[in-house]
């Protein structure tokens, strides 16, 4: 406490020039929570220019007393009131070496916790405009980085110069079994002889990462009301858009654990935009509770979208258990008349995702094992296969951030959510090693993004797979067969009795509470068996909301229960959802029985009649075009024409890929947006060998790129994004997309119109097996 005491005492007079006594209460405040969340390495001691700072404050270490001895004499009456402090910001941050990935984001359970390496790098960039000299060293008032308790070696000790930055990257291994860790990067130089009169240069910057371990806190932006519409849904002309149209939207956050949770305060955040929202109740947040506040924004539907996110984080029971949070964020664009419609918009978008496991190193199923008790083993490696496939015919996918896949708790690293073509499939294999002496095992993946990126709909695909593991009818308390236990969601519109997949509403005549009836079923299945079920593992939901009303008595053999209930949906939004899933124990052996059914129908529109053709001019839709041609080198052919035997396949065959872009704008050039603006081959960016410099009204340009392909795989592809403005103008947005497969044809292919263009013969006669001729 003397040491708090003296501390608030420096920072309160070096920093407000008054006596302790005459520092304000709540400054003292902060800097004793600060000591306490930080150490007393987040104390910056910075005067103000017309306060003496004692001189026991900076201590100069002996080894710098030559240089020191040969200043001016100091004013040690006081500091230059016109002196202006030295301005050298140093940083630090932290990556997941395997991923890249900013540690603050990492989510391990425990059961994964291992030691990761981690990248921390130190950065110091001098914005004075003389040059700083630096105090190496490891003492205090040197510059110094520290990982944990462990100093750092390889700070660049030379003066740097103005307006130069350095940094240093340095890997250390952080076990993740830990519930944090902490870096820090101190400061101390100079920039001339003067350093009592603002010539000290000091900066200091504190890293504490706490590990997030995966819990049932979660958060929700995606309720918004504009116009009586779902937000995603709204068309609004540029000439009768708002600077200021309200907006009636909610933020929620759920802690769906079993313990309370105690918030972070300094890491929630809610924005509309850059604006805060706030009207939260941030007190810890008891169990099976969700708090939600309403608020209505205004927004500018000038522009072409706007954006809302909420964070939020804690540690379960009540501050002592797992770091977790929960995170939502949404980019709602705004459609214009003349935009042209998303292919398909009337229906649900054709995105699949499936799990499937084996045995790593065999192809025997992992629901296929038997495994005694005696036998199993905590580490047992199996290899999940998670398969996610855009089975539009136009359309492509934009995946977003909401994209995953798990094994048990754990999220799985380096799932590829860029953009997926249509017809595109994509699978990701990961080997994990699971745990045989538990009852069961489970992985889940989930697919989410837009149709057609900004002007198309939602688009969503999630699997659940659980495996149990089969123990031998010997084993004693467990039987060779599995528990038949079953639960199933239904929903009916209370008004007609119509099956909620059947029903077509159009936007006009949306309602944000029209009466549905869901009925959640759970049936045991057993022949000679009750079921004990368990309360704290069962749930029925509608949307977010719980439902309340199961029977967890014992369920007798073959019995089935019913539960029925009305809930108002909003059918402005896209889709709807609810779930059932019950969770017990056979009574006379101990087994273990769970059911889970989801439930989710996308409410269907009219189809939109035909727009006219645009007006000519700049008056029009943004007339952008993109495509993509593929010419095989060996023979001078289209490669869709190219036939290729198997046996005479190469790994590396030359091949010219045209792209093409163009503006058909009167009068108006076309600004890229580069983040966005992409070209690739397979799976490989080439977008880097673009023009994407402005492209002028009525110009083309062309890019060949050269790209040896693999004649051996059954297909190539590649594609071309354009994104950018008219005119520069952030509202008048556009965008051309061009995807090119091309199936290589065997000599005995059949022509299959289901996988791709009807294989042709090439132009030339040729009456014996091609011979490729590889430049």
């Amino acid at each position: 406490m003397k040491f708090i005491t003296s501390a608030v005492f420096l920072l309160a007079s070096a920093a407000q020039g008054t006596e302790l006594g005459n520092t304000p209460e709540k400054e003292i405040e902060e800097v004793v929570l600060k000591i306490t969340e930080y150490g007393t390495d987040s104390l910056v001691l910075t005067p103000n220019s017309d306060q003496t700072l004692n001189e026991d404050v900076l201590v100069v270490d002996e080894t710098d007393t030559d240089d020191i001895s040969r200043q001016a004499p100091i004013n040690i009456d006081g500091l230059n009131p016109g002196a202006k402090l030295c301005n050298v910001v140093p940083t630090v941050t932290c990556r997941v070496k395997a991923t890249g990935q900013d540690c603050e984001n990492l989510i391990i359970s425990k059961d994964q916790c291992r030691p990761m390496d981690m990248n921390f790098t130190f950065k110091y960039c001098n914005k004075e405009d003389r040059e700083v000299e630096i105090f190496p060293g490891t003492g205090p008032n040197k510059t110094k980085a520290v990982i944990d308790t462990i100093p750092v070696a390889g700070i660049n000790a030379n003066p740097v110069k103005p307006g130069q930055c350095r940094e240093l990257t340095v890997t250390r291994s952080i076990d993740t079994c830990r519930k944090f860790y902490s870096a820090s990067f101190e400061f101390n130089g100079r920039r001339g002889l003067d350093w009592r009169n603002g010539d000290y240069c000091y900066g200091f910057d504190f890293l504490r990462v706490f590990i997030k371990r995966p819990c049932a806190l979660t958060s929700d932006v995606s309720n918004c009301i504009m116009l009586g519409q779902d937000c995603r849904d709204v068309m609004i002309p540029l000439d009768e858009c708002n600077e200021k149209e309200p907006a009636e939207m909610e933020f929620s956050f759920c802690n769906k654990e079993k313990t309370p949770v105690k918030v972070r305060k300094q890491k929630f955040n809610a924005l509309v935009e850059t604006l805060p929202v706030d009207g939260f109740d941030l007190s810890d947040i008891p169990p099976k509770t969700c708090r939600t506040v309403p608020v209505i924004k205004e927004i500018n539907t000038c522009k072409r979208f706007f954006s809302r996110r909420l964070n939020i984080e804690g540690w379960k029971e009540s501050g002592t258990g797992d770091y977790c949070n929960g995170y939502d964020f949404e980019r709602v664009y705004f459609r214009r008349p003349m935009d042209p419609d998303p292919p398909k918009y009337d229906s649900p978008c054709k995105v699949t995702s499936q799990v499937k496991c084996k045995i790593a190193g065999t192809n025997t199923d992992c629901d296929d094992i038997v495994v005694p008790l005696s036998e199993c083993e905590e580490d047992k490696e199996m290899t999940f296969e998670f398969e996610y496939c855009n089975l539009e015919e136009s359309g492509f996918v934009d995946l977003d951030f909401r994209s995953n896949a798990r094994v048990e708790t754990s999220f799985v690293r380096d799932l590829d959510i860029s953009i997926l073509a249509p017809g595109e499939c994509r699978t990701h294999r990961e080997t994990r090693k699971i745990n045989t002496c538990k009852r069961f095992f489970s992985a889940r993946l989930n697919i989410e993004g837009r149709r057609d990126s900004a002007v198309g709909d939602y688009c969503g695909a999630f699997d659940f797979y659980r495996s149990y593991i089969k123990r031998p009818a010997s084993d004693d308390g467990f039987l060779a067969d599995e528990c038949d236990i079953r639960s199933k969601v239904s929903c009916t519109i209370e008004e007609t009795g119509e099956d909620c997949g059947d029903i077509v509403v159009p936007l006009s005549d949306c309602n944000e509470k029209t009466p549905m009836l869901f009925t959640f079923e759970y049936c045991n299945g057993e022949d000679e068996s009750a079921i004990d079920l368990r309360p704290e593992g069962s749930v029925a939901r509608v949307e977010t909301i719980d439902i309340e009303g199961l029977n967890f008595s014992d369920m007798a053999p073959k019995e089935c229960r019913r539960l029925i209930r009305r809930r108002e949906i909003n059918t402005c939004k896209r889709f709807f959802s609810a779930r059932l899933g019950v969770e017990g124990k056979r009574t006379e052996d101990g087994v273990y029985c769970y059911a889970w059914d989801f439930y989710r129908e996308y409410i269907a529109r009219f189809k939109k009649p035909s727009l006219p053709a645009p007006p000519g001019g700049d008056d029009g839709p943004c007339a952008i075009t993109s495509k993509v041609s593929c010419t095989f080198d060996a023979t001078g052919q289209a490669c869709e024409d190219v036939v290729i035997p198997f046996s005479e396949c190469e790994e590396s065959a030359p091949a010219t890929f045209i792209y093409e872009y163009c503006n058909f704008n009167d009068s108006e050039d076309i600004e890229f947006k580069v983040s966005n603006t992409r070209a690739l081959i397979e799976t490989d960016n080439v977008t880097s060998e673009f023009n994407l410099s402005n492209l002028d009204a009525g110009s083309c340009r062309r890019r060949v790129v050269r790209y040896n392909i693999n004649t051996c795989k059954r297909f190539i592809s590649a594609r071309l994004n354009i994104e950018g403005w008219r005119g520069g103008d952030r509202n008048d947005y556009c965008q051309a997309y061009d995807f090119l497969r091309t199936y290589f044809g065997r000599p005995t292919d059949a022509p299959s119109p289901s996988l791709g263009p009807t294989i042709s013969p090439p132009a030339d006669d040729v009456r014996s097996p091609l011979k490729l001729l590889v430049l």
